[in-house]
């Protein structure tokens, strides 16, 4: 996918977000040197029920984590444990890890985090492929949710269901043939018996539609319902703040201000022509990350990574300072708001991985904020709900300046 009319020489010349997650040119999964030991397996091969569950080694535990970092599992995210890569490549992967308390990031034009402990023998899953199928949004998110088990990391219908939600979305195509067909013929014809067959047909094509529709629409709810009931809790407290991996999963728990940390990251190759796309080969691009996210509020450090923090802070203005690794840093003061709703504060981070053939070129990374939902009495609140129910969620786009 070209970048096409971007140079990304400078900051104010590259897109409003990254257009998609990189990808190997060559479909390759590159693993760190150094990484633990782990087992990997493709998405086919875990869609298709190859994939088998792998055994911790003596005084270790499991990390089973699927890394999902697009609508069509097929990119080359980034696995960091702990903040340093492990491999890259959309995929499972099963990893040793040391009993003890991990921190746990996936990459791809996104971010999420985590944090999980585990002990000897101990094994935990993760995934960010439940955004393919049970979706809050329109764009895909990277989002990190803990599950009992492997069975969906990237939820799909099989058996019964799938068949019956195939046949719905036939049926429904059928339907929607025979009313356009009647729309059409209805208008032309001059009554009697064609038009009232083209009528007759319409109507039975209406029912069809909505019948078929219908089947469509519960299979998938099902799958839906399944894999949000494979879902363990995921918010988590840290010095009296609380993550969420996402603002929806925020909804009608925060109050206040609710902090959404959103990394933009451009892996891009450069061609000898000056052409740019989110593809292209060899490790260094496809392990290429972002560093580390730091921010104080009121001069005081609290904790944050890439997933969405309500902060307890009292009513009023307050000093926000954002540091993305010693290289760039921005200051500026939010009002927390004094009715029992929560404001949602974006704070996208832009960070740049451009390949000339031979090393990344120098662009400095980028923090900016702006306030993207206000908190609402509870007359403004019933409204906006019913208005905009992903008011929650932040768009990504890059704020103006």
């Amino acid at each position: 996918m070209e970048a096409a009319g971007r140079a990304f020489r400078d900051p104010q010349d590259v897109d409003d977000a990254p257009r998609a997650a990189y990808r190997d040119r060559d479909g390759r999964r590159h693993e760190a040197p150094g990484a633990p030991t782990l087992r990997f397996d493709s998405v086919e091969d875990y869609r298709a029920g190859r994939s088998a569950a792998a055994d911790p080694g003596p005084g270790s535990g499991l990390l089973d984590v699927l890394v999902c970092t697009a609508a069509t599992a097929d990119r080359t995210g980034v696995l960091l444990l702990d903040g340093a890569p492990v491999a890259a490549g959309d995929g499972r992967y099963q990893v040793e890890v040391a009993p003890g308390t991990h921190r746990l990031d996936v990459q791809g034009a996104d971010a999420a985090s985590a944090l999980f402990t585990v002990a000897a023998g101990e094994r935990v899953h993760f995934t960010t492929g439940q955004g393919v199928a049970v979706r809050h949004q329109v764009d895909y998110r990277t989002q990190l949710y803990r599950v009992r088990d492997a069975s969906d990391l990237l939820p799909v219908l099989g058996g019964r269901a799938a068949n019956v939600s195939g046949a719905g979305c036939l049926i429904a195509v059928v339907g929607a043939i025979a009313l356009a067909f009647a729309m059409v013929a209805v208008p032309l014809s001059d009554g009697g018996t064609f038009g009232a067959v083209a009528g007759a047909i319409g109507g039975v094509g209406g029912l069809v539609l909505i019948g078929g529709a219908a089947m469509g629409i519960t299979a998938t709810r099902s799958l839906h319902k399944r894999a949000k009931a494979n879902r363990l809790e995921s918010a988590r407290t840290d010095g009296g703040a609380t993550a969420y991996p996402s603002a929806e999963d925020a909804r009608g728990k925060a109050q206040g201000l609710l902090v959404v940390y959103d990394l933009f990251l451009y892996r891009l190759s450069r061609a000898d022509d000056g052409t740019l796309a989110y593809e292209g080969t060899g490790e260094a691009l496809a392990l290429a990350h972002a560093g580390r996210l730091r921010t104080w509020i009121d001069d005081a450090e609290v904790p944050c990574d890439w997933a969405a923090w309500h902060y307890s802070l009292a009513p009023g203005p307050h000093r926000f300072r954002v540091d993305y690794d010693g290289e760039a840093a921005t200051e500026f003061t939010v009002d927390v708001p004094v009715h029992g709703d929560a404001a949602v504060l974006h704070v996208p981070v832009r960070v740049f991985r451009v390949w000339d053939g031979t090393g990344f070129e120098p662009l400095a990374p980028q923090i900016a904020h702006r306030i993207t939902k206000r908190a609402k009495t509870a007359v403004g609140r019933a409204y906006q709900n019913n208005a905009n129910p992903d008011d929650w969620v932040p768009p990504r786009i890059w704020p103006p300046a």
